[in-house]
């Protein structure tokens, strides 16, 4: 083992006193930083709640919007199949209800004969309406004639 020197020793003084001399400024930037990690957390979740927020948003406007095409998918489908039904069925005078298909639950349809014209003989307005939880959905008029 090698002897310590006069000189070795005041380098390792030295190395010593630059270490404590680094020690307040690294002391001083640990008090700067208190709370850093805190403020950051924070500021991620309110990143993160906001994200979250818009993503919910979205979800729920696509499922609402999903919803309602599919009432008025169904709607059309009633008012087709409810049309179609009209003139299979014999002519009824104006004023009057023709049978209606069976519509799914939540649903109701209506088929109204109704006046055209006062001058006019053998020819109607027929109303369809289609209801989904008692709101009007759709409504649709033709003009059957007496065949």
């Amino acid at each position: 083992m090698g002897r310590v020197t006069n000189i070795g020793m005041r380098a390792v003084i030295k190395r010593i006193g630059a270490v404590r001399m680094l020690a307040p400024k690294a002391r001083a930037l640990c008090v700067q930083e208190r709370g850093g990690l805190l403020v950051e957390t924070v500021v991620a979740l309110v990143i993160f709640g906001v994200l979250g927020t818009t993503v919910l948003g979205s979800v729920q406007t696509s499922f609402t919007s999903k919803r309602h095409f599919d009432v008025q998918s169904e709607s059309e489908n009633l008012i087709r199949n409810q049309t179609e039904y009209v003139f299979e069925q014999d002519y009824i005078p104006p004023v009057d209800v023709y049978l209606t298909v069976t519509p799914p639950s939540g649903f109701t349809v209506t088929a109204d004969a109704l006046l055209y014209d006062a001058t006019s003989t053998g020819i109607e307005t027929v109303r369809v309406s289609v209801y989904h939880e008692g709101e009007l959905v759709k409504a649709f008029e033709t003009l059957p004639t007496d065949r």
